[in-house]
């Protein structure tokens, strides 16, 4: 069951600073079909939000993107999974 609200990709998107092309890139995904995600569409699923929570990860990883830019519950996970190393 999806539990965020359909603008969580243009939120988490604009919140990081990316644009829509390297979020799409991030995610593994055409752009096109990123544009119909963010603008409704198309359907959002679960597996859509796991994609872009992922590339927010691995764009804080990589260093491209701060850590205020992450939403609060993912920004909790990191630091949970950190603490286990």
């Amino acid at each position: 069951m999806m539990t965020e609200a359909p603008n969580s990709l243009r939120i988490w998107r604009t919140e990081a600073g990316l644009t829509q092309s390297v979020m799409a890139q991030q995610m593994g995904i055409k752009l096109r079909t990123y544009e119909d995600l963010e603008g409704g569409r198309s359907p959002l699923r679960a597996v859509h939000l796991a994609a872009a929570r992922f590339a927010l990860i691995e764009l804080l990883a990589i260093g491209d993107l701060k850590r205020s830019a992450l939403p609060d519950d993912l920004l909790s996970l990191v630091d949970a999974a950190a603490a286990q190393t």
